[in-house]
C-alpha cells in the first residue's frame, strides 16, 4: 500500500515538471514575439517618408497672360499690384460670375467703405444707382487715372448722347472734363453738380461791369443761368439756348421789364397775360373757344412758356410731354402700359391737343374721327359695310387715345371690347359648341374691326372665308364632288357662325336640318310603311357625308360596304367558303332591289317581290320557264323558294328543300300547272 501510495506520487512529480518545462518554453516564445513585433515596428516607421511642406501656387502663377497685361497698364488695382486676387475673388469657384465674394458695388464697398456716405446724397449718378461701379472702372487695370475705362469724356458719351455736347459752341469747362462741373458719383445739387448752379456759374464767370453790361445792367446773381444758357453746348452765341423769346434776341429787357435802375427791375411792367397780348394780340381772339387750356383760362402764359430762352419748340420750359405731366399727374401714371399711342412716343401731346384753345372736348384739334385720320388714312376706313363706331367717328369707343394693356391700344382684352356692344354674342359663347374664334376671343380672326365691303365685315368672301382654318376638307373634296351648301360656301344653312347647343355649330338637329332643303324625302318618309333605322332614328349622317364625297349620294363608303357596316349578320354568311351569293349583292349593288331611305315594301324593296326580280330575270324567257318545271310564273313569292342574298345551293335554294321540289316533282303538286 505505501509503495504503490509513493509510485502515484512520483508520477504526479513528473506530471508537474512537464508542466513547468511547457509554461517556461511559452514564456520564451511569447517574448521573442513580443521582440520580433517592436523590431517590426520600427522597421516600419523607418519607411515612411518624411514630411514636405505644400508650397502654395499663386493665381498669377497660371494667370500669367492677364497679370502681363494688367502690370502693363498705367494704374492698376490695389489687390491686382499686391496680387491679393483673394480680395475680391474666390480661389476655388462658387456659384456666380466669375467667382466673385459679392456682387456689384457691395463687393467695392469691402474696401471702399468710407465712399459708401456718396449714397446718403440726393442725386446719385445712374450706374451707381445701379450698384454698378464697373460700368465707369476696370476692376483690373486701366490705362487711365482712377482705373477708368475711358479717359476723358468719351467715358461719359458712353451713355450721353455726343450731340448733345458737341455743338458749334461749347462750354469751356466741358474741354477740361465733365468733373469741373459735375461729381462724377452723386451730388445734393442737381445734375450732380458740385455745387448750386448760381454758385457754379459765379466761381468761374466774376460779376464785373464786362458781365454785368452783358445783362443790361439788370441784376442777374439770383438768377438761374441755366434758365437762359445751355450749359454743355448751343448753336448761339453766348451759349444762349435754341429757341430765344424776340425781345431778349433782341436785348430789348425793358420791353417787358422795368427799367434797370428802378427799384424793382425785373418787375414787368404788365402784369399776366396782358403784356403777352400787347405782342401776340393776335392770338386773343384765337384763344376764346368752348374748351380753354387751364393756364391760358388764367393768364399765366409762363407756366408753359419761358420768357427768355429755352431748348423745347414754342419755347416751352421743358420737353412737351414731360411739361404736360407737370399738371397732369394722373395721365402720366396711365401712360406707362404696355402699347402707347404713337403719338404719345414722340412726346408730342400738341399733335391731338391744342395746348391753348379747342371747340373740342378734352381741347381736342378736330372732332372724332377726323382727327385720327391726320394720320391714319381715311381712304383705309372707308368701306361697304363700316363698324358703325367708325361710321359716327367714335375710334375711341374701341381704342384707348393715349395707352393701354392691350394690342392695337384696344380698351379692353379683344373679344371682351365687342361683347360691349354684341351682348347676343356673349351669350352665345356660353353654348355648348362654340366657333374656335369666338371661343378664343379672335373676332378679327373672321371680322374686320373696322369695315369691309363684305356683308357681315367679314374677312373674305363667305364660299372663301371658313377654308382658311378648315383647309383639309377642301384638300379632301375639291370642289366638284360636294354638298350644295358647301360648294355654294353657304355654310351657314347649316352651322351657326358663333355657337350652337348642337355638335359642329348645327342650327338645327338632323333629320329636320337635311329636311330644311331636303323637303321631299320628308314628304315620303311620311307617306311610307317601311322606313331605313338609321333615318327612322334621324341620322342622316350614319351613311351620309354631311360636305361631300366622291361616291355618290356622298356616301361615307361604297353601298356594299356601308350596307355589311350594319348588317353584319349578311356580311358573315357572305364570308362562307362556298356560298352562292345573289349577283347584284356580290357586284354591290344594293340599291337595285332596296331603297335606302324608305319604301311600301317590307325590308325596304322597291317593288314587290316578284315584278322586282322580273327586272332582272325576264319570265317568258324559255329557259326560265324551263328551269321553273315549265310551270309559268304569274304570281308568287320568288324567295319562298330562293335566298335573296346567298345560299349554301345552285340558284340560291333555301337550305332545306322539299323532295318533290328537290327531285323536280313540281306536277305532284301543282297538276293544274301542266
Amino acid at each position: 500500500m505505501q509503495e504503490a501510495r509513493s509510485k502515484k506520487q512520483e508520477v504526479r512529480n513528473k506530471m508537474q515538471e512537464t508542466r513547468c518545462k511547457k509554461q517556461d518554453t511559452r514564456s520564451k516564445k511569447s517574448g521573442f514575439l513580443l521582440l520580433a513585433s517592436c523590431l517590426l515596428l520600427l522597421a516600419s516607421y523607418s519607411c515612411i517618408p518624411p514630411k514636405v511642406a505644400i508650397v502654395r501656387r499663386t493665381c498669377v502663377d497660371c494667370h500669367q497672360k492677364e497679370y502681363k497685361k494688367f502690370s502693363s497698364d498705367e494704374s492698376q488695382h490695389i489687390p491686382v499690384t499686391q496680387k491679393l486676387c483673394e480680395g475680391c475673388h474666390i480661389p476655388h469657384g462658387a456659384i456666380g460670375a466669375l467667382y466673385l465674394k459679392n456682387q456689384g458695388s457691395a463687393l467695392c464697398y469691402n474696401c471702399h467703405e468710407k465712399d459708401k456716405v456718396r449714397l446718403e446724397k440726393k442725386n446719385l449718378h445712374d450706374p451707381l444707382k445701379k450698384k454698378d461701379c464697373l460700368i465707369c472702372h476696370s476692376p483690373h487695370s486701366s490705362k487711365t487715372k482712377k482705373l477708368l475705362r475711358i479717359a476723358g469724356n468719351d467715358l461719359c458719351f458712353n451713355c450721353h448722347s455726343k450731340e448733345d455736347y458737341q455743338k458749334k459752341k461749347i462750354h469751356k469747362p466741358q474741354e477740361e472734363g465733365c468733373i469741373k462741373c459735375h461729381d462724377p458719383h452723386s451730388s445734393d445739387s442737381p445734375h450732380g453738380l458740385t455745387m448750386p448752379v448760381r454758385q457754379l456759374c459765379l466761381d468761374c464767370h466774376k460779376v464785373n461791369i464786362e458781365l454785368k453790361a452783358a445783362h443790361k445792367d439788370y441784376p442777374f446773381e439770383d438768377s438761374d443761368c441755366t434758365s437762359c444758357h445751355a450749359s454743355h453746348s448751343s448753336s448761339n452765341e453766348k451759349l444762349l439756348r435754341e429757341n430765344i423769346h424776340k425781345p431778349f434776341a433782341e436785348l430789348d429787357c425793358g420791353s417787358c421789364h422795368n427799367p434797370s435802375d428802378s427799384k424793382l427791375p425785373l418787375g414787368m411792367k404788365i402784369e399776366g397775360d396782358a403784356l403777352c397780348y400787347k405782342c401776340h394780340s393776335d392770338k386773343k381772339e384765337s384763344f376764346q373757344k368752348a374748351h380753354i387750356h387751364a393756364p391760358v383760362k388764367d393768364g399765366r402764359c409762363l407756366s408753359c412758356h419761358s420768357p427768355h430762352a429755352s431748348d423745347y419748340k414754342n419755347g416751352l420750359r421743358s420737353p412737351e410731354k414731360e411739361l404736360c405731366y407737370s399738371c397732369h399727374e394722373k395721365q402720366k401714371k396711365e401712360h406707362k402700359k404696355k402699347y402707347i399711342h404713337t403719338a404719345l412716343t414722340k412726346n408730342n401731346c400738341s399733335d391731338c391737343h391744342d395746348p391753348h384753345a379747342s371747340e373740342q372736348e378734352k381741347g381736342l384739334k378736330y372732332a372724332g374721327g377726323m382727327l385720327c385720320y391726320k394720320c391714319h388714312k381715311e381712304d383705309n376706313f372707308k368701306n361697304t359695310v363700316s363698324h358703325t363706331p367708325v361710321a359716327e367717328g367714335k375710334c375711341i369707343a374701341c381704342h384707348s387715345p393715349h395707352a393701354s394693356d392691350f394690342e392695337n391700344s384696344l380698351i379692353a382684352e379683344k373679344g371682351n371690347i365687342c361683347y360691349m356692344c354684341h351682348n347676343e354674342i356673349k351669350k352665345k359663347s356660353e353654348k355648348f359648341s362654340t366657333h374656335t374664334p369666338l371661343k378664343n376671343g379672335d373676332c378679327a380672326k373672321c371680322h374686320k374691326p373696322h369695315g369691309s365691303n363684305i356683308d357681315g365685315m367679314l374677312t373674305q368672301k363667305k364660299e372663301d372665308l371658313c377654308f382658311n382654318c378648315h383647309t383639309n376638307m377642301e384638300k379632301e373634296w375639291g370642289k366638284d364632288a360636294v354638298h350644295g351648301p358647301y360648294k355654294d360656301g353657304n355654310c351657314y344653312s347649316c352651322h351657326d357662325s358663333h355657337a350652337s347647343n348642337r355638335n359642329n355649330q348645327l342650327i338645327d338637329d338632323e333629320p329636320e336640318l337635311c329636311y330644311g332643303c331636303h323637303k321631299d324625302t320628308k314628304v315620303g318618309l311620311a307617306a311610307m310603311k317601311h322606313t331605313h333605322i338609321p333615318l327612322s332614328e334621324g341620322k342622316c349622317m350614319v351613311c351620309h357625308n354631311s360636305h361631300g364625297g366622291k361616291i355618290k349620294g356622298y356616301l361615307k363608303r361604297s353601298v356594299k360596304v356601308l350596307c355589311l357596316s350594319c348588317h353584319k349578320d349578311i356580311a358573315d354568311k357572305l364570308a362562307t367558303p362556298g356560298s352562292f351569293i345573289h349577283k347584284p349583292v356580290d357586284e354591290g349593288e344594293c340599291l337595285k332591289c332596296h331603297h335606302p331611305h324608305y319604301a311600301k315594301e317590307e325590308n325596304l324593296l322597291l317593288s314587290d317581290n316578284l315584278t322586282l326580280c322580273s327586272n332582272c330575270h325576264e319570265k317568258t324567257d324559255k329557259g326560265f320557264i324551263q328551269r321553273h318545271g315549265n310551270i309559268p310564273l304569274k304570281e308568287g313569292n320568288c324567295t319562298s323558294c330562293h335566298e335573296s342574298h346567298f345560299s349554301k345551293n345552285k340558284n340560291l335554294l333555301h337550305t332545306i328543300l322539299h323532295k318533290p321540289f328537290e327531285d323536280n316533282r313540281c306536277i305532284e303538286c301543282h297538276p293544274d300547272s301542266k
